[in-house]
C-alpha cells in the first residue's frame, strides 16, 4: 500500500503518525495504514488548502477506530449477556 504524500508531510511522519494512532487505539498497525491511507486519499481529492491534511486525517482515523473499538466491545458485553 503506498501512501502518496503532499510537500507538508513526509512518509516517515505518516508512518509514525499511523505507529502512534495504533499504539493509541490498541489496533494493528496493518488496519490503521489502511484506514489512514483511505481517509487520506478522500480528504486530499476535496481539500483546498492542504496544510491541514495531517491533522484532519489523524482526527478522522482515530474516531474511526475508536468507533470499531466500541462497537466491538458492545458486541463482546452482549454476547457475555
Amino acid at each position: 500500500m503506498v501512501i502518496k504524500t503532499s510537500d507538508s508531510q513526509s512518509v516517515g511522519h505518516q508512518n509514525a503518525t499511523i505507529e502512534a494512532l495504533a499504539r493509541e487505539t490498541d489496533m494493528p498497525v496493518a488496519i490503521v495504514k489502511e484506514i489512514y491511507v483511505t481517509q487520506h486519499s478522500q480528504l486530499e481529492k476535496d481539500a483546498r488548502v492542504k496544510t491541514y491534511l495531517p491533522v484532519l486525517t489523524r482526527l478522522r482515523v482515530k474516531h474511526i477506530l475508536n468507533e470499531r473499538k466500541l462497537q466491538s466491545q458492545q458486541r463482546l458485553q452482549g454476547s457475555a449477556a
